[in-house]
């Protein structure tokens, strides 16, 4: 009988540290997901504000093309 409750202790304590082991195995996993994801949203965020820059220096230029080309509408109009 006692060796039957030493092999029920010995069993409950072996899948309490195989739980435990297991579910610090599953934390780790879940922050390195954690971690991809949130470098996969860095890049991304950096690819769209650089996408964002270029925008906004295309429109800087097609603001002084619009310019350049209504001068040299005003200087043809006054030479002719």
């Amino acid at each position: 009988m006692i060796v039957l409750k030493d092999l029920a202790h010995d069993w409950l304590l072996f899948s309490e540290l195989l739980r435990n082991a297991l579910l610090g195995l599953a934390a780790f996993f879940g922050l390195w997901l954690a971690w991809k994801r949130v470098t996969a949203a860095n890049r991304q965020s950096e690819a769209a504000l650089k996408q964002s820059e270029i925008a906004l220096t295309q429109s800087e230029l097609a603001r002084r093309v619009h310019v350049s080309e209504l001068f040299n509408k005003a200087v043809e109009q006054l030479v002719h």
